[in-house]
């Protein structure tokens, strides 16, 4: 869970109103050592993205018609993989995440079982390898083709190794690296991998995903420049916003 998360959980305890003294009594409660200087940048992006309003001196109000952020929650499988990967290559940056966390915004549910290793280039193939001597029953792919997709990807289970966008919009949890709706969605825009979820059921999820949940536009829009898909996006987004 992120601070910013545990600080609205704490504001809703409260209905809506709270302290920084607050926060810091429950953060020692949760055995998180923090200082009234710690909360500054977690307090003051909170209140720059509208989710909180401070209405006198270290005295704040959550603003409860703000739609909540979305958290990508690890489950065991992808602790487990990440917990190789990190005593493996402790200085490699990666995210590890799976598309059935998109099955909830969708209208079709897919049989498609993928978990991708997001690492940084460089990496891919160490980490692969190493993966391949483990003792892990799911197939590995390497970074597959388009064909090697529409041949593989098909009421399968797999574990693809890909390629970590620069830069890519990442949060972490539990002290895991995991990625955040803006990335989920800008991969699901056009990635070979994800051809099962473009078309009309791209819009689905989009406007399901916004409907639910707090999108940061501006990172959104910066991801998407950064794999050349920002007419895309931009297209799904004024479509949704002509509704």
């Amino acid at each position: 869970m992120t601070i910013a998360q545990r600080i609205i959980d704490i504001a809703r305890q409260q209905n809506g109103l709270f302290t920084r003294k607050d926060i810091l009594k429950a953060l020692s409660n949760d055995d998180k050592i923090m200082s009234e200087g710690d909360l500054c940048v977690p307090l003051s992006r909170m209140s720059r993205s509208g989710q909180i309003t401070r209405i006198a001196q270290g005295t704040y109000k959550l603003n409860t018609d703000i739609k909540p952020s979305f958290t990508y929650k690890p489950n065991q499988a992808i602790i487990s993989l990440n917990t190789k990967i990190k005593e493996r290559f402790p200085f490699t940056d990666y995210c590890i995440w799976q598309t059935n966390s998109l099955v909830h915004l969708m209208q079709h549910i897919p049989s498609v079982k993928l978990t991708f290793i997001d690492v940084e280039r460089d990496a891919m193939e160490a980490v692969f390898s190493f993966l391949q001597t483990e003792d892990i029953q799911t197939p590995i792919m390497l970074s597959p083709s388009k064909q090697e997709c529409e041949w593989y990807i098909s009421n399968h289970e797999l574990i693809i190794v890909r390629h970590l966008i620069n830069e890519a919009p990442l949060d972490v949890v539990d002290g895991w690296s995991v990625p955040t709706m803006e990335k989920m969605l800008v991969d699901a825009t056009k990635d070979k991998e994800l051809s099962y979820l473009q078309g009309s059921e791209l819009y689905t999820i989009y406007g399901n995903a916004y409907e639910s949940y707090n999108i940061n536009e501006r990172k959104l829009l910066r991801y998407a420049s950064r794999r050349n898909r920002k007419n895309e996006v931009s297209t799904i987004i004024n479509t949704l916003h002509q509704k």
